[in-house]
């Protein structure tokens, strides 16, 4: 689903059931912009300095909130440095 950044760790939120509704989470040191970087190709998307998304499961993005609502139900904040590229980028993938 994605990825959150948060004091030299990285958190990445699996779905772990068919309905979407489990997510199982799992704890690692990495840099958020070197998976950004190895995964941008496979559909994920940088909103925020602390998340990365899979544009895969996103249902909508941006709005008067500033936030990415993710198939699971998930809010997602998107920073303002991100949104306009964010928002190009989601345009882009999903005419694909």
């Amino acid at each position: 689903l994605y990825f959150e950044s948060h004091q030299h760790t990285v958190l990445i939120y699996v779905m772990k059931s068919k309905n979407g509704k489990q997510v199982k989470q799992y704890r690692f040191y990495a840099s958020l912009s070197d998976i950004e970087h190895k995964l941008e190709s496979k559909g994920f998307l940088r909103v925020h300095k602390s998340y990365l998304v899979n544009m895969n499961h996103i249902s909508k993005l941006g709005g008067l909130i500033n936030t990415v609502l993710m198939d699971n139900g998930e809010q997602i904040p998107i920073g303002r440095t991100f949104k306009e590229s964010a928002m190009q980028a989601y345009m882009v993938f999903k005419r694909r």
